[in-house]
């Protein structure tokens, strides 16, 4: 031991009373600090690892919440743009005055048209509402019944007056459709 702190240091062996303490109660006194102290170590071990999985939990909800926040935003902005889908397909749909327009400028507005879709797929979106396809009234809009004498027919899709969508898996716009009811006669 360093001789400077040879004198600052004494210990005495006594035990509660005053008297000499044994090697055995000094022993027991140890083991129950040991054990305190592994008690104690224990506590702030426990605290940390909830503190951390606290800390992992709240990363995940944050990192939730912000793709839901984007995802939120892309939703209202391709809900802004959904008229003008309606509208290219109002424009498509009406087959003399669109076969009518010079060719060249009706490829350069098909062109324009699958870019702009491309990009709000490529974000998501799908386009649904096909004649033949079942009605499913989660997807669709029933407009009208229509009458059919096809037994194949029933409960199909007959028209498609305007196109759905959905956004990562949720309908953001129901088809509307007419729906195609057998009937004998």
């Amino acid at each position: 031991m360093n001789e400077e702190y040879k004198d600052d240091v004494s210990f005495e062996a006594t035990d509660s009373e005053g008297g000499e303490e044994t090697k055995d109660s000094k022993i027991k006194k140890l083991r129950e600090e040991i054990e305190k102290l592994r008690k104690e170590r224990d506590e702030y071990l426990t605290g940390w690892q909830r503190a951390k999985a606290d800390y992992v939990n709240q990363a995940k909800a944050h990192a939730e919440e912000r793709a839901e926040l984007i995802k939120s935003a892309a939703r209202k902005t391709i809900i802004t743009i959904l008229p003008s889908l309606d509208t290219y397909d109002l424009a498509k749909g009406n087959t003399a005055s669109w076969n009518a327009v010079d060719p060249n400028w009706r490829m350069g507005i098909e062109y324009i048209f699958q870019q702009l879709l491309g990009s709000l797929e490529s974000e998501g979106l799908k386009k649904f509402g096909t004649i033949g396809e079942p009605f499913d009234p989660n997807l669709h809009q029933s407009i009208e019944a229509i009458p059919v004498s096809d037994r194949m027919q029933d409960n199909t899709v007959i028209a498609v007056l305007q196109s759905g969508y959905m956004l990562h898996e949720k309908v953001i716009r129901p088809a509307k459709v007419n729906v195609g009811i057998f009937t004998q006669e």
